[in-house]
This record gives structure tokens, sequence and C-alpha cells, in this order.
């Protein structure tokens, strides 16, 4: 099913926090304009995208970098719409109507996060829960070298992967020893 989008169907969509979403219609939207500045703008915008998006699932880049591009790229996603607004006036264009059909209604959690108020995001995040890779810390600490920080390392990984939902840290195993590798 076609729908016609507009600059303020794609400000509705970022307020729902449907970014990628927005994305999509946005560079249709720019593309459909004719103007070069608008597309090359709106190109960047979904290359900036996807890649803090890739980087996030990669677990390169701590949780807190991520939300600060995202916000970012919302900011800069709603100065082109304000020059779509002001150069292009009545810009329209048909596109697929979103596989989300349902509207998606937020409330804040207990740990700043936020859920559905339908359930599916507990679900989803179960399903996350079940794919997440584990990392194993283990260290050492040799008698005849200079004693490690070990404590300070574990501390500042498990900092940087806090609120990651694709890596789960487990228990560090210290003073490790062949045994206790065997039976990781």
């Amino acid at each position: 099913m076609k729908i016609t989008i507009t600059t303020q169907d794609i400000r509705e969509r970022l307020s729902l926090g449907e970014l990628d979403t927005a994305i999509e219609w946005v560079l249709a939207l720019a593309s459909a304009s004719g103007g070069r500045r608008p597309s090359n703008d709106a190109s960047l915008l979904s290359a900036r995208f996807h890649s803090n998006e890739r980087n996030n699932a990669q677990g390169t880049l701590g949780h807190e970098y991520y939300r600060m591009e995202q916000a970012r790229i919302r900011h800069a996603m709603q100065s082109l719409l304000d020059d779509l607004d002001r150069d292009y006036v009545g810009l329209s264009i048909e596109v697929e109507a979103p596989k989300k059909a349902e509207p998606i209604t937020t409330t804040p959690a207990a740990d700043g996060n936020t859920a559905n108020g339908n359930g599916a995001a507990a679900a989803a995040e179960s399903n996350v829960e079940e794919g997440k890779k584990k990392i194993l810390f283990m260290s050492s600490s040799p008698t005849n070298q200079a004693r490690l920080q070990v404590d300070v390392e574990y501390n500042a990984i498990n900092d940087e992967l806090r609120g990651n939902q694709y890596y789960e840290l487990l228990k560090p195993i210290l003073a490790s020893k062949g045994k206790y590798i065997i039976r990781a």
C-alpha cells in the first residue's frame, strides 16, 4: 500500500523514535525535490545513521556515544526538513507504508530506557538477550613482573559495554591457570 508523505510525516516518525523510517523517507523526499544539496545532505545523514548502527552492533563504540550520535543525526534531519519546507513548499512523495502498522507508545522504565506499552519491547529485548555475544575476561599475575592493574582494565571494558544490547561481559576469572581456561 502506498502513502503520500510530507516533511510533517517525517517529523512525526522522528518524534516516535523511528529514525530508520525517517531516514528512508527523507532520502526519497530529497531525491524528489530535484535539488542536489538536499539529496546530498540526505545521503550523508543516511551514511552517518547506518555507520552508527553498524558500530553499535559491533560494540566498537560506547552506549553514550551511540545515543549522542543519534541525537546529532535527528538534529541534522530537523535542519534538512526545515530547508526542504522553505525551499520546496508543498513537496510530497508516494512511498510504501511502513511495516510497523501500530503506533508506538513509549513509557520510561525504571532503568531510564523506554518500554513499549504493549509489551513488544520486552519480547524484543529477550530475543536480543539470547543472541548476545559473551565476553570472558581472564587474567593472570606473573610473580616475576610488575603488578598489572587488571581491575582498572576490567572496569573500563565493563563501562564501555554497559547498555550494549549485543555483548555481555561475564564475571572475570582472575589469577587464571590452565585448568580454569579448560573449564571456561
